[in-house]
């Protein structure tokens, strides 16, 4: 399973390993649809809140960067506490092939939250334990780890 640079399930990098994939294959990506499933805290907190705006539009700002095509990318984020800690993740990316014919593909991705934040804080703790062997102002660490996270605050 490809690994995100979070540590996580990696559905941004497959979006764009997707998005390349079909650009290869000589279709015009026009539109992403993502809709993320979460019922744990953290999905609660991120829908409830301005912070799933400013989480959107980083995604969609950064994602396709690279590319020049004018990629329609939305992002839906629903916290469903049914599902508990499994994350779902649907996408559905619509391209345009020979004589502007229509191609979408789908993409459906399911797993534990939690579990996949194992090795990031583990990660997490051997930094610490690092930087506080160094006497490192708490400030700097929280910079320097920074990048562990999706939304540092």
């Amino acid at each position: 399973y490809v690994l995100g640079t979070d540590f996580k399930a990696g559905q941004t990098k497959f979006k764009t390993c997707a998005v390349e994939y079909l650009r290869a294959a000589g279709l015009t990506p026009v539109a992403v649809a993502s809709c993320n499933h979460l019922g744990n805290n953290d999905m609660r907190n991120l829908a409830s809140s301005d912070r799933a705006r400013s989480a959107k539009m980083r995604v969609k700002g950064n994602i396709f960067g690279p590319w020049h095509e004018d990629i329609d990318h939305k992002v839906s984020v629903m916290y469903m506490p049914v599902i508990g800690d499994e994350k779902r993740d649907f996408v559905e990316y619509t391209s345009l092939g020979f004589l502007g014919q229509v191609h979408t593909m789908v993409t459906y991705t399911r797993a534990g939250d939690s579990v996949l934040c194992v090795p990031l804080i583990i990660d997490a703790a051997v930094w610490c334990d690092y930087f506080s062997n160094r006497s490192w102002p708490y400030e700097d660490v929280a910079r320097a780890l920074a990048y562990l996270f999706k939304v540092p605050e």
